[in-house]
């Protein structure tokens, strides 16, 4: 974890310019009360960034997400997509909340806020 929130550090050091969001290959995302949670805001140069019952886009449209608005990205260490019983999933896809809504969104599309990840264990 720790690895995670340093590698996190590095890329955005530098506020200027935001780097994709990246995360370890060991997470899996899904809803919980524990793990790592991120704040990230939604790339400007798309037009919206879909918000999905799923992870991917062959689920359900929940809503749009604005360009600039920001999420919450929940991240856990655990059970894969096909684990926790999604038989059609994208590994490019995070679970996050955004006002209120919780669903799946793709994570190319979010860039995280430097210092604004935490881990509960």
């Amino acid at each position: 974890m720790a690895s995670a929130v340093l590698a996190a550090s590095l890329v955005f050091g530098n506020q200027a310019s935001a780097a994709p969001l990246t995360f370890d290959a060991r997470y899996d995302f899904a809803e919980m009360t524990t793990g790592e949670f991120w704040t990230g805001v939604v790339d400007y140069d798309i037009d919206f960034l879909a918000l999905r019952s799923g992870p991917s886009r062959n689920y359900s449209l929940i809503t749009r997400i604005p360009p600039g608005a920001r999420v919450e990205i929940t991240t856990r260490m655990g059970a894969s997509w096909r684990e926790q019983g999604y038989r059609d999933y994208d590994d490019n896809f995070c679970y996050v909340t955004y006002n209120g809504m919780k669903g799946y969104a793709h994570r190319g599309y979010i860039k995280l806020v430097p210092g604004t990840g935490h881990f509960i264990p």
